[in-house]
């Protein structure tokens, strides 16, 4: 049963990757053409759009309350102190909550991770900005004690 599988994976590889000039490749070579192709194609024939601070909270309207904010508010609170007391204390905390979301979604898309398969590392600088270090400048900076070690590294001032 495996040797079917095995030629069967080889008949399909041979017809998914075009062989031009009767070159012959190597597994390796294969293996990147097989995988290289088709990221190649799904990389540039759809563009990526990722979440930046501004998209990531609502704005408040007439129809909806965002971070205490918006027309709506005061019409969802109905005189309620407790749900105006909760709506000020969101406007309140909205800079520190975007914050926290947008290293969120930085945590969970995995950005970190794909640094490190390119050989580079993502550190959150103090201004809330990431930069991209290399390992040498990385392993200076950490020497130095200006890397506190999370689930993205911190550069310290």
């Amino acid at each position: 049963m495996h040797r079917v599988l095995r030629r069967f994976m080889l008949l399909l590889l041979a017809a998914l990757i075009p062989i031009t000039d009767s070159v012959l490749l190597s597994r390796g070579q294969v293996l990147l053409r097989l995988v290289a192709g088709p990221t190649a194609t799904i990389l540039t024939s759809q563009r990526a759009a990722a979440s930046t601070r501004e998209t990531l909270f609502g704005t408040g309207s007439a129809e909806r309350c965002e971070n205490g904010e918006g027309e709506a508010c005061s019409r969802l609170a109905d005189g309620n102190d407790y749900i105006m007391k909760l709506q000020a204390r969101s406007r309140a905390n909205k800079e520190k909550n975007a914050r926290e979301l947008y290293e969120k979604t930085v945590r969970q898309l995995g950005y970190s991770d794909f640094m490190d398969q390119l050989n580079l590392n993502l550190v959150l600088l103090s201004n809330g900005s990431y930069a991209v270090l290399t390992p040498e400048v990385y392993a200076e900076k950490r020497k130095a004690g200006k890397i506190k070690p999370g689930s993205v590294d911190e550069l310290l001032d």
